[in-house]
C-alpha cells in the first residue's frame, strides 16, 4: 500500500514559489505571441533562444556584488524570457497545432511504500 508523506512548510513554499514563475513564463509567452508571429522552423528558434540566452549572459558577466552591481532581477527578466521562448519553439515549431503526448521528464517521489 502507498501512502503519502505530508509536504513540509518548506516544500509548499517552493511548490508555491514554482507556480508563480510558471506564471510569469506563461503570461510572457502570451504576451510575445500577441506582439510577434509563431517562429517559422527549429532554425529561427535556436536563433531567438540563442539570443535570450546572450542576454542572460551578458547580464551574468556585469553581475559584481563587490562592486554594487546585483543584475540578478536583470538576469531572472532574461531567463523567464529565454523560458518563454523555448516554450514558444515548442508550441510554434514542434507541436504547430498537433499534440504530442509529453515524454515524462520528472517522477514525482512524494510516495513512500509502506512495508513491514
Amino acid at each position: 500500500m502507498e501512502t503519502y508523506k505530508p509536504l513540509t512548510y518548506e516544500q509548499q513554499a517552493k511548490r508555491i514559489q514554482i507556480q508563480r514563475i510558471v506564471a510569469e513564463v506563461a503570461a510572457e509567452v502570451i504576451r510575445a505571441s500577441e506582439m510577434f508571429e509563431p517562429m517559422n522552423s527549429p532554425h529561427e528558434a535556436e536563433g531567438v533562444i540563442r539570443e535570450e540566452f546572450e542576454e542572460f549572459s551578458d547580464e551574468v558577466k556585469k553581475y559584481n556584488p563587490r562592486k554594487n552591481r546585483d543584475t540578478r532581477p536583470a538576469m531572472r527578466t532574461e531567463l523567464v524570457q529565454l523560458a518563454a521562448m523555448s516554450v514558444r519553439a515548442v508550441l510554434d515549431v514542434i507541436d504547430n497545432g498537433k499534440h504530442y503526448e509529453a515524454q515524462p521528464c520528472y517522477q514525482p517521489t512524494a510516495t513512500v511504500s509502506t512495508t513491514s
